[in-house]
């Protein structure tokens, strides 16, 4: 099972192109203008058609940046900053499809 979601944005709004990017393997298609909700929407939906990782680590190291997905905080040498549920799930995401 693939776990990622691709979303197209562009400009074309006839159904060739739509279908022709539906296709070729986009899971959804937004067409501009489009409202910051409606695309929000959109990928939370792809989000949760995703597979969920079973076991994943409670810390990932990258250089001088630690992310601590168990007390949701991200560090870069002495600074910290704290993670939205939403922020974390999107690290949590980039961190399993990039392995």
């Amino acid at each position: 099972m693939r776990n990622l979601a691709i979303i197209m944005l562009t400009v074309h709004n006839t159904e060739r192109p739509k279908s022709e990017t539906l296709d070729a393997g986009a899971d959804d298609f937004v067409t501009k203008p489009y409202s910051t909700p409606e695309l929000l929407a959109r990928i939370r939906a792809a989000l949760r058609r995703l597979p969920v990782p079973q076991s994943a680590a409670s810390r990932l190291h990258i250089g001088e940046l630690t992310i601590d997905f168990t007390a949701r905080t991200v560090t870069n040498g002495a600074a910290t900053t704290h993670l939205t549920p939403k922020e974390l799930d999107l690290l949590r995401y980039f961190d399993t499809t990039c392995q």
